[in-house]
């Protein structure tokens, strides 16, 4: 759910802003631990439609407010006061960026860390954006990593873009075909049913599946909703235990296709931040542990703490990343040859650059091949369920035409 809010800071600075929690009470109580005033709670349903809409718009101000912070504290400017500056510029106050840009800069000026603030601000920030920060602070090289990770945030988005574009008709057609059958199977051969009834000859297995699942659905629509939420309910469960996340990341890294697009995407991240790091003087351990924490992916973040830990007993980066077992062949012989040549930081450059260029091919081949199947499987279906029913129907006016 999502609450709009007026509070009071330490300093007595009152602002505005949105944030999503679960109840009214989970909300009040996050702005509290901040050590806000509450001065108005609500519930914004207005703005809970409006944020679909302005999802998109939000992602595009999110990308150039890092590159501006970059620039500026590239400048000298420090962080807070270039905060202070993007929350002052970014529009009206009921404007979701300027709002969270906000409650950035009254964290910061109670105390805060750039990413910890980032952290506190309703989510808004993505996790492995306040994760790059983190490391871009301990590394002293902010400024680099907020510049590549609005290149990094502005490549994602087009490419999120060009793949939703491609698979809009695909899954259009898949929608039609979902209400198409629970039309055909509520609405259509329950007519037929009767007319099924009345025939001596056994009906054809596709037929009696049919008329099975129209029963199903039409008797248990209510038990089938139950559990369509169940499982939504269940997903989100897991996402909330360790153990079973990762598990589910891991099997989704086995998924072709999507699951070398994800292994590919999260390496990049991995392999942008390492170079930066490493170029920012920070020993190879300490790297890895800060870079994993750039990784959405559970199950690769924890293969990684397994190749932060063998560095730490002494173990040489390529041996310890061959025991993560997490890396594709051409990384761990770009990481071979950076080590033994002492050019890491430009090899987990170019590992970054490889994987960037393998994720886009991989998104053109889903592209290419989503409308085909769903053409492909929306003409068998269909022609499916017409066989079903016009199968019976034949044989029924062929045993009459021999009667008459």
């Amino acid at each position: 759910m999502l609450y709009r809010y007026q509070v009071i800071n330490g300093q007595g600075i009152r602002y505005q802003g949105q944030l999503e929690a679960e109840t009214r009470s989970e909300a009040a109580l996050r702005l509290q631990l901040k050590g806000l005033f509450v001065i108005r709670l609500q519930a914004d349903w207005l703005g809970l439609i409006s944020r679909l809409k302005e999802a998109q718009d939000e992602r595009r101000q999110l990308v150039l407010a890092c590159r501006q912070l970059s620039v500026m504290v590239r400048a000298g400017i420090p962080a807070g006061e270039g905060v202070r500056v993007i929350a002052s510029g970014t529009g009206s106050s009921k404007n979701r960026i300027a709002a969270a840009f906000s409650e950035v800069y009254c964290l910061i000026s109670g105390g805060a860390s750039l990413s910890e603030a980032m952290k506190g601000a309703g989510g808004l920030f993505p996790l492995p954006l306040i994760a790059a920060v983190r490391a871009g602070e301990a590394g002293g090289i902010l400024e680099e990593v907020l510049d590549r990770q609005a290149s990094s945030m502005e490549k994602d988005y087009r490419s999120s873009q060009q793949l939703k574009t491609a698979l809009a008709y695909p899954v259009f057609l898949l929608l039609m075909l979902v209400v198409m059958v629970a039309f055909m199977l509520i609405a259509v051969l329950p007519v037929f049913a009767a007319l099924f009834d009345d025939m001596s000859a056994e009906l054809p297995w596709n037929t009696r599946f049919l008329l099975a699942m129209g029963e199903l659905l039409s008797e248990n629509w209510q038990l089938i909703l139950v559990m369509l939420l169940s499982v939504v309910v269940l997903l989100k469960q897991v996402k909330n235990n360790s153990a079973a996340d990762m598990r589910l990341n891991q099997l989704l890294l086995r998924i072709p296709y999507v699951g070398r697009l994800i292994q590919l995407s999260e390496l990049r991240c991995w392999l942008d931040t390492m170079s930066m790091l490493l170029a920012g003087g920070v020993l190879a351990d300490e790297a890895v542990r800060l870079s994993a924490s750039v990784l959405e992916n559970s199950y690769l973040r924890q293969r990684l703490r397994v190749a932060e830990a063998l560095l730490t007993r002494g173990e040489d980066i390529y041996d310890a990343c061959c025991q993560a077992g997490c890396f594709p062949v051409f990384v761990l012989e770009l990481i071979n040859v950076g080590n033994a040549s002492g050019e890491m930081v430009k090899m987990l450059a170019e590992g970054a650059a490889i994987c960037q260029l393998e994720a886009e091919t991989i998104e053109h081949r889903i592209e290419a091949l989503a409308e085909p199947v769903a053409v492909l499987l929306t003409g068998a279906l269909t022609g499916f369920i017409v066989l079903s029913i016009i199968w019976p129907v034949l044989e029924m006016l062929t045993i009459y035409s021999h009667v008459f």
